[in-house]
C-alpha cells in the first residue's frame, strides 16, 4: 500500500469556482517529504481571471506561440507580486488579488511598422482587480477593487534605476502596493 501525502491549498477569500480552480492551480504545488521541512506558504496569491480576454498583454506585435508569450507575461506579474507583496505586509498577513483585465503600457506604431511595443505617455498601463488581505487567522482586514491606471507613470516611474522588460507596469504595481497594503502602526491596512 502507497502512503501518499497531499499539499494543503490555502485560499484567503471565497470565490466562484472557475476563479477558486485557478487561484489553487495558481499557488507552486509541494509534496511532503518524512523529516523535510515543508516550504513556507506564499504570503500572496496572484490569480488572472480570463487572460485571453484582456485589453493587451503582448510584448511583440507578431509572436510565434503567442500562449507562451502571453504566460511568460503572467508569470512575470505573479513572481513580481509575490516577491514584492511581503514587504509592504505584517508578518502572517497575506494577500490575495485576482486580475480581471490589463494592458501594458506604450502601444504598436500604426500601419504594421515595427514589431516592438512603444511605449509613449498617452499608453499608460491598466490593471484591473479586486484584492483581500487577511490576517493569521484569516479574518478579512480589507477588501477593494481596483481600477488603477497611472497616467503620469513615465513622469512618476521614469528615473526609477529597474529599466527592464515591463519596468513601468511593475513600477506602477510596487507603487499601488506600498500605498495600499503598508500597515499603519496600530495594525490596520490603509
Amino acid at each position: 500500500m502507497r502512503n501518499t501525502s497531499l499539499s494543503s491549498v490555502r485560499t484567503a477569500l471565497t470565490i466562484s469556482g472557475a476563479v477558486a480552480l485557478a487561484a489553487m492551480l495558481a499557488l507552486p504545488a509541494s509534496t511532503s517529504v518524512r523529516g523535510a521541512t515543508p516550504a513556507p506558504e506564499p504570503r500572496a496569491v496572484v490569480v488572472f481571471d480570463h487572460p485571453e480576454k484582456f485589453m493587451d498583454i503582448r510584448i511583440w506585435r507578431i509572436a510565434a506561440d503567442e500562449e507562451k508569450d502571453r504566460r511568460a507575461v503572467l508569470a512575470a506579474f505573479r513572481d513580481f507580486i509575490i516577491q514584492r507583496a511581503p514587504a509592504y505586509l505584517p508578518e502572517g498577513y497575506h494577500l490575495s488579488i485576482t486580475f480581471t483585465d490589463m494592458r501594458l503600457a506604450g502601444e504598436f506604431p500604426p500601419g504594421g511598422i515595427g514589431d516592438k511595443r512603444v511605449i509613449t505617455q498617452h499608453w499608460p498601463p491598466v490593471f484591473v482587480f479586486s484584492w483581500t488581505v487577511t490576517d493569521r487567522s484569516g479574518a478579512v482586514i480589507k477588501t477593494a477593487s481596483e481600477n488603477l491606471m497611472e497616467t503620469a507613470f513615465m513622469e512618476v516611474y521614469g528615473s526609477s534605476l529597474d529599466s527592464g522588460p515591463l519596468h513601468f507596469e511593475r513600477a506602477v504595481l510596487d507603487g499601488w502596493m506600498r500605498e495600499n497594503l503598508r500597515m499603519q502602526a496600530r495594525g490596520g491596512v490603509r
